[in-house]
């Protein structure tokens, strides 16, 4: 992500507890800046409010502005257990990385890009990554995995790894997830039943679509600009109610 930034004219600055990749290799600011761009490593935690705001005023001071967050630190490791053994602490300093911090970096991110002036239609963009596991939870990592399942799963196939094509056997991860994947409708019923329990951050993971955004966001009394292109059915060819539909198309439909 930081190389494909920089690829595009950024510099950036690149936020981390360690600078040596946990994988091995370089690290990433080395690599950029042998490659001629502009990188520059900074030492912070994401669960501390003090260093959120260190770091848009840095790149404010650094670059004359933040125009980009990416919001991609994470944590499991120790902490990833299964429910029964996850205990507080271990529940507190997952969340305290993989979601207070984007919340406390987005909140000084968007602060400090309200203040600049408009570039095309936006004063900065957000980039929020997370995990294939806000999809489905993974045994022994009850923390890391709180956001809901857009895949139609069954306790017999209870990940979307496990799930198997009722036809042909075939597992369709990770490329032919498609006929699995709930529908708009079942989104925004998901939303308004979260909303009811109190649950107020509610998002959609791993292949989602402008149109589950839209429908969540709907279900929950927002109008995003997207609301604009709703499905009118009433103009449909066969299935809608327009008096300028052909007679025989409307024939047709009754016996669909």
């Amino acid at each position: 992500m930081a190389q494909r930034l920089v690829a595009d004219g950024f510099a950036v600055l690149l936020a981390d507890v360690q600078r040596d990749p946990l994988a091995g290799g370089e690290p990433t600011d080395e690599l950029i800046k042998r490659a001629g761009g502009s990188a520059e490593f900074v030492r912070a935690d994401v669960s501390l409010h003090e260093d959120c705001e260190r770091l848009v005023a840095l790149a404010v001071e650094r670059h004359g502005g933040l125009h980009v967050l990416v919001n991609n630190a994470a944590i499991a490791g120790a902490h990833s257990k299964p429910l029964l053994q996850t205990a507080e602490e271990d529940w507190d300093k997952v969340m305290a990385v993989n979601l207070r911090g984007p919340y406390m970096l987005s909140q000084a991110a968007i602060r400090q890009m309200l203040t600049q002036p408009l570039r095309g239609d936006s004063r900065g963009r957000i980039v929020n990554i997370t995990s294939q596991y806000g999809m489905v939870a993974s045994p022994g990592n009850f923390a890391y995995a709180v956001l809901p399942v857009p895949y139609r799963t069954t306790p017999e196939q209870p990940t979307m790894q496990s799930l198997r094509d009722p036809i042909t056997v075939v597992r369709p991860f990770p490329t032919a997830l498609d006929p699995f994947t709930c529908t708009r409708y079942e989104h925004a019923d998901f939303a308004r039943a979260a909303h009811a329990l109190g649950v107020r951050y509610i998002g959609v993971c791993c292949g989602a679509g402008p149109h589950y955004i839209r429908s969540v966001a709907e279900a929950l009394g927002r109008t995003p600009p997207a609301s604009r292109y709703p499905p009118d059915m009433s103009k449909h060819a066969f299935l809608g109610t327009e008096p300028t539909l052909k007679h025989e198309n409307q024939e047709y439909a009754e016996r669909l």
